[in-house]
């Protein structure tokens, strides 16, 4: 997500925030508004369209570097830009080329300040952030944290923190940059608590950024302010992407949502919260275990007593 994917109208912000079938119509617009869809609601949503997309029309790219199975090779790269590079490596990786995602690591640092938004990059960088693998995801968030030229180290944490409370009109890229920096371990402990407080803000947009910054930390800690934002937002798309963090989307491990199963079980039978946070909770539950569990608390309960006496 670059600077211009935040400079939206009043009208298109709008439709950021209630609109969630575009954000895949702007994604196609990438190239003259670098990564938009980062800014716009519900990427959970437009990240699966995405990626079925990717599945039935797979990307052009150079000639002898989408061989699946097999190591794009170093002299290969070699007669490539970063551009070329970083969209040649990335398919790689998604097609399960050994190595590709070590090949990133090590050359993203050189491709800071000469990626460039592309509809093929930003749609690779989609489906490695849809993907059912953690190792996926984490290579396709260092890609974009390449693409908008942040180093991963304290001095981008802090600008980025500084620019976030000065600006809000950069909240919602700032946001999940915080959240990307943070997963990579760079300043988790100061990033939490700032992403934390930002999903209290009075802008609905903002929280929801707050709750994908949050998901992309993929810590223990960020459980507690997901789950509140799944209980108390007034919104119901910052619910949606709580639930959705809880349960599939974001960098939390299989064991970290399963520890959040006896919460949102508490949270399906809370009769003080209205019927569409029930529905998102008990999505949650079955996304995160995988159970044919009724939507009901006494099967739930009765699912997850059972479970824990294996």
């Amino acid at each position: 997500m670059s600077n211009g994917g935040i400079q939206q109208s009043e009208a298109e912000s709008q439709a950021a925030v209630f609109g969630r079938g575009f954000r895949f119509l702007i994604l196609v617009c990438a190239v003259m508004f670098p990564v938009a869809f980062w800014v716009l609601v519900n990427p959970a949503t437009a990240r699966a369209a995405w990626a079925e997309v990717a599945r039935i029309i797979p990307f052009k790219g150079q000639a002898g570097v989408h061989v699946s199975g097999e190591r794009v090779s170093e002299a290969v790269l070699a007669r490539m830009g970063a551009q070329q590079q970083a969209e040649a490596l990335l398919r790689a990786a998604i097609d399960h080329s050994p190595g590709a995602g070590e090949q990133i690591r090590a050359r993203v640092p050189a491709w800071r300040g000469h990626l460039v938004s592309s509809a093929q990059l930003a749609g690779l960088v989609e489906t490695a952030l849809n993907s059912p693998e953690l190792c996926l995801r984490a290579t396709g968030i260092q890609v974009e944290l390449g693409l908008n030229n942040l180093a991963e180290d304290s001095a981008s944490a802090k600008a980025l923190i500084a620019r976030v409370h000065s600006d809000p009109a950069a909240r919602p890229w700032g946001l999940w940059m915080l959240g990307a920096l943070g997963g990579q371990g760079v300043e988790t402990g100061r990033i939490l608590p700032v992403l934390s407080a930002y999903t209290r803000d009075p802008n609905q947009q903002t929280r929801f950024w707050a709750v994908e910054g949050l998901s992309l930390l993929g810590n223990n800690e960020s459980i507690a302010p997901l789950l509140t934002a799944l209980r108390s937002d007034a919104a119901q798309p910052v619910r949606e992407g709580a639930a959705s963090a809880l349960g599939r989307s974001g960098m939390l491990r299989k064991e970290q949502r399963l520890s959040a199963v006896p919460a949102l079980i508490d949270d399906a039978s809370d009769g003080s919260l209205d019927p569409a946070t029930h529905r998102l909770a008990y999505a949650a539950l079955h996304d995160i275990t995988g159970a044919r569990v009724a939507d009901t608390p006494a099967a739930w309960r009765a699912y997850w007593a059972a479970k824990g006496t294996r």
